[in-house]
């Protein structure tokens, strides 16, 4: 019996994993001298788009993150910082986070995100690069 119990978690956890896609290799960019996101990757689920990355400041100095947009749809959970609490820059100036989206029907090749922090808004253009083949 335990075996069959073992057995159906496994089938499970199988099945959520097969049905994420997830896109690497983004270059990001920012016009503005505020808050920098580096995206690491982009995980579609079919419950969520998840996007990975790091946030960027100088380090020990605070800042505050109250909301953050992706085409205008806004980030409905942030892992790694908390909405409108304010947060200590370590000594590399990098915070991991995981902001979690509505899903999307299609993988971005490109796109904004918005941050908005009470020294202003940020906005950062990020576009997928081309993979490049082995030869």
């Amino acid at each position: 019996m335990k075996r069959i119990i073992a057995l159906i978690i496994t089938a499970v956890a199988m099945g959520n994993t097969v049905s994420a896609k997830i896109e690497r290799g983004y270059e990001c960019h920012t016009t503005e001298n505020g808050l920098m996101l580096h995206i690491d990757s982009i995980d579609y689920r079919k419950e969520v788009t998840r996007v990975f990355g790091r946030l960027l400041g100088q380090p020990h100095t605070s800042n505050r993150v109250d909301a953050v947009k992706l085409d205008g749809i806004h980030c409905c959970d942030m892992e790694g910082v908390d909405f409108n609490r304010y947060f200590q820059w370590e000594d590399d100036g990098q915070i991991a986070v995981e902001l979690d989206f509505p899903p999307t029907k299609k993988p971005y090749a490109s796109g904004n995100i918005q941050i908005m922090t009470p020294r202003g808004e940020s906005t950062i253009k990020f576009t997928r690069k081309p993979i490049k083949s082995k030869k």
